[in-house]
């Protein structure tokens, strides 16, 4: 896999709202995703989302098993998840 080296370093919600998010190190550099397309998404959603997998492409990445779910692995080629969790956005 090939992440873009112009990627943003924060993807800041345009709304008002509490998040999950996950923290990741990308070619060794600190980002933080928010979900894009659905603010509901669980933190191994998120991931998919933002590798730019669909959910019934699991192939195309190293997967984990956790409670009889498959997530995306917590690390792969050029990508380390170190942390997840919530944030509270205000844009104003």
């Amino acid at each position: 896999m090939s992440l873009d080296e112009n990627l943003q370093t924060v993807n800041w919600p345009s709304i008002e709202g509490v998040f999950k998010i996950i923290q990741l190190e990308i070619n060794g550099k600190p980002h933080i995703r928010f979900p894009v397309k659905f603010d509901w998404l669980t933190h191994g959603g998120i991931m998919m989302e933002f590798l730019g997998i669909n959910f019934w492409e699991e192939d195309k990445l190293p997967f984990i098993g956790f409670d009889g779910n498959k997530l995306p692995a917590l690390q792969g080629e050029n990508y380390k998840v170190v942390g997840a969790g919530k944030a509270r956005v205000n844009p104003s």
